[in-house]
């Protein structure tokens, strides 16, 4: 059996030869039944270790190509015309480790219940479909229809359409938020936003701050690309300022992460004086800002604070927000406002992504924006919201057992509660789920799995009817965990959500 080696390759030995063995079965010069050499043997012959034959045999047997047989050593165990069959792939081996944690945590078996028409889910954080305004789609196709205008459909500057980034401006105007188009950059959601900036910002082993809890999205972004996570705690006025300073000097940030409007989950907002403390320092310490401001425009008191973008005067604020909380979830459009250095490197980074955001969802919202009714179905949406907002912390009021605490929201899309400590999320979930009820654990809101007593409960999606019919059900499941006295009918959710 011929192999050549070449050891001024970078790819393994091993690998050279398993490659080499692994090709000779694959081509079908080596049929079904042929005795490979031993490996003690074959390793003098190719001058190498008795181990690095066993680690190339031992891969050609992971894939049943070969197999150890009594009285006759090592031969093929598949010929040529089986090898379609037989070879497939090696998941577990393909697949980055890092998906093991994600594909085995409670989110991702819970996903895929949350669809259910039997399921009266408080779990999605997803504007009412019943809401959705009327956009101009008949508009686009009259005027696609002239070939002259077809243009409108061709690719967009990475940036975005320019027209749209001036209509971005305008609404930004409003809020007397100054900035020029080429300050924008125009997303596919903003969780397109997170990414893009953490690749920019964040390096293996740098230091994010983020609050606790916060956006679970965001935290998977963040130990993607390698980021050590210090969570600071929050209160009904966001992000705690005190010992925040020991934290810059003890572990110097590259970036704080914050929701400071309608936080996710809390639907809490920072207060003004913690907004001035957080650019201070943020200047004092060379940090960049990453303010996620997804739920702008929903908040319920008529008050509105600057952003940390608009008090910023240095550059040191990335703001992000979205269409998909305001107008509908699968229009997946935002739009990231920053300086126009920061800008430049993110288009420089996207356009390795997906070039530009969707032609099509561009234009329906730029024409949206300049047909004055984005502001009308703003006011609409957030009377609605308000009303079912109402109406589940009433439920609450009626149903929660003792020891049951939540603040209610100002604004935003979800009850952020905390359970008795009798309680455990994951055995209240398997409960609700069974009764056709579901919520989000806490769980994946800290980076150190710290909410197993926290849920958080979406107000916007659910009709009225399943509120007032969903609530009671929870809150029933609670009191059935605090009467149990001893662990005999413990649950875990791995008993009933499925596993993919």
């Amino acid at each position: 059996m011929d192999i050549l080696l070449d050891k001024t390759l970078k790819q393994p030995i091993y690998i050279q030869i398993y490659e080499q063995i692994r090709l000779k079965i694959m081509s079908g010069e080596m049929e079904e039944g042929t005795v490979l050499p031993p490996e003690r043997k074959l390793a003098v012959k190719l001058g190498v270790n008795r181990s690095t034959i066993l680690n190339a045999y031992n891969r050609l047997k992971a894939e049943e190509l070969i197999e150890s047989r009594v009285g006759q050593g090592t031969v093929v165990s598949v010929n040529a015309e089986e090898r379609n069959e037989i070879v497939k792939p090696k998941w577990n081996q393909l697949f980055n480790n890092r998906l093991d944690d994600f594909n085995n945590n409670m989110i991702s078996r819970l996903f895929p219940l949350l669809g259910k028409k039997d399921i009266i889910s408080f779990a999605l954080g997803m504007a009412n479909p019943d809401l959705i305004p009327e956009l101009p789609f008949a508009e686009l196709a009259d005027i696609t229809k002239d070939k002259a205008n077809r243009e409108i459909l061709s690719q967009t500057p990475v940036a975005g359409n320019e027209e749209l980034r001036e209509n971005i401006c305008k609404l930004l105007a409003k809020e007397s938020i100054t900035c020029t188009p080429e300050e924008i950059m125009v997303l596919t959601g903003s969780q397109q936003g997170i990414d893009i900036a953490t690749r920019i910002i964040i390096q293996p082993g740098d230091v994010v701050i983020v609050e606790a809890p916060t956006y679970f999205l965001a935290l998977e972004s963040f130990k993607s690309a390698g980021a050590k996570i210090i969570e600071v705690p929050i209160d009904n006025n966001g992000m705690q300022m005190e010992g925040l300073e020991q934290l810059f000097i003890k572990y110097h940030p590259k970036c704080i992460y914050t929701i400071p409007n309608c936080q996710n989950p809390s639907s809490c907002s920072m207060s003004l004086v913690r907004r001035k403390k957080l650019l201070e320092l943020a200047y004092r310490y060379d940090v960049f800002i990453l303010e996620d401001d997804a739920y702008a425009g929903l908040g319920f008191t008529g008050k509105t604070l600057p952003t940390l973008y608009q008090l910023d005067t240095n550059g040191y604020v990335l703001l992000l927000r979205t269409f998909s909380k305001t107008i509908c979830s699968g229009i997946r459009l935002g739009y990231m406002a920053a300086h126009k250095r920061m800008i430049a490197q993110c288009c420089f980074v996207r356009q390795n992504m997906d070039i530009h955001p969707n032609t099509i969802s561009q234009w329906l919202i730029c024409e949206y924006i300049k047909s004055g009714t984005y502001e009308v179905h703003l006011k609409k949406i957030k009377e609605e919201y308000l009303k079912k907002c109402n109406l589940m912390h009433n439920e609450l009021l009626n149903h929660a057992p003792v020891g049951l605490s939540w603040s209610k929201p100002s604004g935003g899309y979800y009850f952020w509660c905390h359970l008795p400590k009798e309680i455990r999320t994951s055995e209240l979930l398997v409960l609700c789920i069974r009764d056709g009820v579901a919520f989000m654990p806490g769980i994946p809101f800290f980076t150190y799995e710290n909410g197993e007593n926290y849920m958080r409960l979406n107000f916007t999606t659910p009709t009225a009817r399943q509120i007032q019919k969903g609530i009671p059900i929870l809150c029933s499941n609670m009191k059935k965990l605090i009467n149990t006295d001893t662990m005999e009918n413990r649950l875990s959710p791995s008993n009933f959500l499925p596993l993919y």
